[in-house]
C-alpha cells in the first residue's frame, strides 16, 4: 500500500553524511533535512530527511 494511502504525510529516509552526491540528489527531490542521528546497524552519521506527501 502506497504511504499516503496508509494514512502517513510524508516519507523519511537516512542518507549517510559522507554520501554528499546523495544528499544533495535528494534535497533536489524535495526531501528536507530533519536531523543529524547515527544509523542503527554501523554507527555512521546520517542526516534524516524528510518529504510530504
Amino acid at each position: 500500500m502506497p504511504p499516503r494511502a496508509a494514512g502517513r504525510g510524508g516519507v523519511r529516509i537516512a542518507v549517510l553524511d559522507a554520501n554528499p552526491a546523495g544528499l544533495a540528489f535528494w534535497r533536489s527531490q524535495g526531501y528536507t533535512a530533519l536531523r543529524h542521528a547515527r544509523d542503527r546497524e554501523h554507527g555512521r552519521e546520517c542526516t534524516v530527511m524528510r518529504k510530504a506527501l
